[in-house]
């Protein structure tokens, strides 16, 4: 699955945004632990965070070659890609306020096959983590989900690790 360049975001991130009807969402919102999660209108993938956003623009500035060549190397990758979980339930605090997310990790071969590329050209640190390809599909107490830049930031995010069908379970019981 071959995209066009969808530029970057006013939140100066990069995402492939996704439809909601293949990852089959049945509750519009059920109670976990006593906290209610809200299905997402918007599902997507981030590519790339803000931080890795603003850097990539900023170069843009200085050398609009940039732009191009970032452009040439998304388009050429495949962007398929597979559900496979598992689903993580994600929680922090953020100032009073303790929020969630729920999340699906996918196979996308095309995100590593990205940062790679990036790499080598020199646009991003060789040391750059590849943050865990993922869906957010329910969130608590923040519509925006929780970014999720490398998998140290999922380990220690993660309350909860559940497979697809288990996270099925819980809208059946929990509704």
């Amino acid at each position: 699955m071959h995209l066009i360049w969808p530029g970057f975001n006013d939140n100066d991130t990069l995402l492939i945004d996704m439809t909601n009807e293949p990852f089959h969402l049945p509750k519009a919102s059920f109670y976990l632990n006593g906290q209610r999660f809200v299905r997402k209108d918007e599902l997507h993938v981030t590519l790339l965070g803000s931080k890795l956003g603003r850097l990539l623009q900023d170069r843009q500035a200085k050398d609009p070659g940039t732009e191009k060549a970032i452009k040439a190397i998304f388009e050429a990758i495949d962007w398929s890609y597979a559900q496979t979980g598992p689903c993580h339930q994600l929680s922090r605090q953020k100032g009073a306020v303790r929020q969630g997310s729920i999340i699906m990790l996918v196979d996308m071969p095309g995100m590593k096959v990205f940062y790679d590329a990036l790499m080598k050209k020199g646009f991003i640190e060789k040391d750059t983590p590849l943050p865990p390809a993922h869906v957010t599909l329910y969130t608590y107490k923040n519509p925006h989900g929780i970014g999720v830049a490398s998998k140290d930031v999922l380990d220690a995010l993660s309350v909860r690790s559940l497979s697809i069908d288990e996270l099925e379970a819980l809208y059946e019981n929990h509704s």
